[in-house]
């Protein structure tokens, strides 16, 4: 046989192996990166979670902070947060 039809026969045999592992690979890829895609949707609704109460508690401190008029105020809801988080902390409050 001749040389040129070798070639031939070896250049279709690796372009046939080659656009078979361009297309496993890319489904392998594909699968790979939904998995991944889950996780992280899974962390991040993980991580709201955790951090809704502290929005929360920051939501109710600005509302304080938006009702106030003068230093007074301001003194006097300081001190009764502080008060009220020693109370969650230890069950009773000092107001001072």
């Amino acid at each position: 046989m001749d040389p040129l039809i070798y070639m031939v026969a070896l250049t279709i045999l690796s372009l046939g192996f080659t656009l078979f592992y361009v297309n496993r690979a890319s489904k392998q890829t594909e699968i790979t990166l939904n998995s991944l895609g889950t996780q992280l949707n899974e962390g991040l609704n993980n991580i709201d979670l955790q951090l809704e109460p502290i929005m929360k508690t920051n939501s109710k401190a600005f509302s304080y902070f938006q009702s106030m008029g003068d230093d007074t105020r301001v003194e006097n809801t300081l001190d009764r947060k502080i008060g009220l988080d020693l109370k969650d902390q230890y069950g009773d409050y000092y107001e001072g």
